[in-house]
């Protein structure tokens, strides 16, 4: 039943009430003209039904409005747990001077996206070499959905960047993702300026993580939401630091 329903319900139970009373006194009391007697028995009777039905009107119109606002606040809640409960939480990290299929790596247990760099690494028979991996794994419960991935690197020599672009459909609790970064040939120096990860859950909600260098050249981590008006707030920050590091077996 919408809301428009029950308004015209309750103002035609109001309506019935209010005329039912002054109807049984017209015609009890018909007379021209209609006089009001300060004795009958009808203005104490007018007196009570009225204070009876406004006083319970009232009275119930606000039990309803506290049950109804009790409810909503019950709903929000264990909506809010039930997300909280249920939501991933993707972490962004750098592996350095590994093997490109991982094999030096203990415990990988994930997958390796296969980009143009990966495939031309193989196809060039260069697989001996060190290389670099973005890695994403997700430490929470739930399931992240419809992953987006763009990463920048940037080229020592003249500043020029370019851009890696990876979808993910799911990420599932537990999951390790590596994304080869290495530009083939592997004669350029460059670094990882910035990568952003923005990703969904299965109740509707849109995170981003941003990673990139700020101006002393430190690791930052900014951990997004996307709120109701479509914009992205940030949620909480992580320092890093400008250190790089290798495997070490």
């Amino acid at each position: 039943m919408n809301n428009r329903r029950i308004v015209r319900i309750s103002l035609a139970v109001i309506f019935i009430f209010v005329v039912f009373p002054i109807l049984t006194n017209f015609i009890m009391n018909f007379s021209i003209p209609i006089k009001v007697n300060q004795d009958n028995i009808w203005v104490g009777y007018f007196s009570s039904y009225f204070g009876a039905i406004f006083g319970g009107i009232i009275g119930g119109l606000f039990t309803f409005l506290g049950v109804k606002l009790t409810i909503r606040d019950q709903r929000v809640t264990n909506d809010e747990k039930l997300k909280r409960e249920n939501r991933p939480f993707l972490q962004l990290g750098e592996i350095y001077n590994v093997g490109l299929n991982l094999s030096n790596l203990q415990e990988t247990n994930g997958y390796i996206i296969i980009t143009d760099y990966y495939r031309a690494a193989i196809d060039n028979n260069i697989t001996d070499g060190n290389y670099n991996f973005i890695e994403i794994n997700n430490l929470g419960p739930g399931v992240a959905i419809n992953c987006e991935v763009n990463i920048t690197i940037m080229f020592e020599d003249n500043q020029e960047t370019i851009s890696i672009e990876i979808q993910i459909p799911t990420i599932n609790s537990n999951d390790k993702y590596f994304i080869p970064v290495d530009p083939i040939p592997l004669t350029r120096q460059y670094r990882i300026t910035q990568c952003d990860l923005t990703y969904q859950t299965v109740y509707q909600e849109e995170f981003r993580i941003r990673r990139f260098l700020n101006d002393s050249n430190r690791v930052v981590f900014l951990y997004d939401v996307k709120n109701g008006n479509g914009d992205y707030i940030e949620h909480f920050s992580i320092n890093g630091s400008s250190s790089e590091w290798i495997l070490i077996e």
